[in-house]
């Protein structure tokens, strides 16, 4: 009987092939994900941070859409649920996509829909403290401009408070003229110059002054 030599090769040929494709096929352990990011209008939103969450181990990943709008992430691990959403702080907001589950060497598309946050203006308002006496009821400064500007028959101030349509200067008092303020009796009244009081503290005076 004569043998065949020549099926040897072929034959081993076959076996390496074998071994080979079952390597490659070994090797797919992981899947990918496809997020193609867009705003209301449909068109591609680039510069986007998306934010890919594996929910069994806790894994988060954080990537920026190229100019087309779209993220290509590989080597995930397969199954899920993964997460995609939008991180707060990165200038934009958009929907979160759960319940993402990833094939044996599959890529995975998922379609984000962006928009761009709302910039607040930042209005500074300035201002600046007036210094006021702190005072109870009806009172009236007069400043030095004031009392130089008002004509006075022997400097006596009397003749600028009477000025003031809340004083009431009366005439018809006894040795008066007697002063009034907001109606209040004259002897109710405090009257100060450059802080001095200048009242009848002892009730002498006809009219309190």
């Amino acid at each position: 009987m004569k043998r065949n030599h020549t099926s040897w090769p072929a034959f081993l040929f076959l076996l390496l092939s074998l071994a080979l494709t079952g390597t490659v096929l070994a090797q797919a352990t992981s899947s990918a994900l496809r997020v193609v990011a867009a705003d209301e209008s449909g068109a591609s939103a680039a510069g986007v941070s998306v934010q890919i969450t594996h929910l069994p181990t806790g894994r988060v990943q954080t990537f920026t859409t190229n100019d087309v709008g779209v993220v290509n992430v590989r080597g995930l691990a397969v199954g899920g649920p993964y997460v995609v959403r939008v991180p707060t702080g990165s200038g934009f907001s958009g929907q979160t996509i759960t319940e993402i589950y990833l094939e044996l060497d599959r890529t995975e598309q998922v379609d984000l829909l962006v928009q761009r946050e709302r910039q607040l203006e930042e209005v500074v308002t300035t201002g600046r403290m007036v210094g006021t006496e702190l005072r109870v009821g009806v009172g009236k400064d007069f400043t030095a401009d004031e009392i130089e500007s008002i004509p006075s028959i022997s400097r006596d101030f009397v003749s600028t408070i009477a000025t003031d349509p809340n004083i009431l200067v009366d005439n018809s008092v006894a040795r008066g003229p007697a002063v009034s303020i907001a109606g209040q009796n004259f002897r109710f009244n405090s009257v100060t110059i450059d802080g001095v009081a200048q009242n009848d503290n002892f009730g002498l005076s006809k009219n309190a002054s």
